[in-house]
């Protein structure tokens, strides 16, 4: 598939793509309307792809039998408790816009997408190796995410 065609769905993608970077940081959860858009843009703009550019229809047909692999071994890690299942669900519903891809690129977006909370990881504040925790409630800080206390104000 040429890299034309595949840059008719970049807007959109990008757009659905910040959309739910924005809503899983902020409220740790995935919209079903995200992953609706998505498979919408698929759909809608997959087509008007197939009538108007080189993408076989073959290859668009193959996006969804891929969207639906990915969503059931999604599930399955899903009941593992290896993601959530918005992480998968939002993935079968990405799969198909990796159909013809660059292996290369693919799997380097993949190790920038591991690489990039290492240094929040390795390189946060070190703390006193025998310190004890501070306490949890009333007397300490409150987890309101999984990166973010609030303390309370004495």
């Amino acid at each position: 598939m040429a890299n034309s065609t595949l840059l008719i769905f970049l807007p959109f993608v990008i757009a659905i793509g910040v959309w739910v970077a924005w809503s899983d940081m902020k409220f740790m959860k995935i919209p079903n309307k995200a992953v609706m858009a998505l498979l919408g843009v698929w759909l809608v703009v997959g087509l008007l792809a197939v009538l108007l550019t080189p993408l076989p229809f073959k290859a668009w047909a193959f996006g969804w039998a891929l969207a639906a692999i990915v969503l059931v071994v999604g599930f399955v890690a899903n009941a593992a408790g290896l993601v959530g299942a918005g992480d998968a669900k939002f993935a079968a519903a990405m799969a198909p816009f990796f159909i013809g891809g660059n292996l290369r690129l693919i799997f380097a977006l993949y190790a920038a997408c591991l690489l990039g909370p290492l240094p929040r990881t390795v390189w946060r504040a070190p703390s006193p190796p025998f310190a004890p925790p501070p306490p949890i409630g009333p007397a300490g800080p409150t987890r309101i995410s999984p990166w973010v206390w609030r303390w309370p104000e004495h």
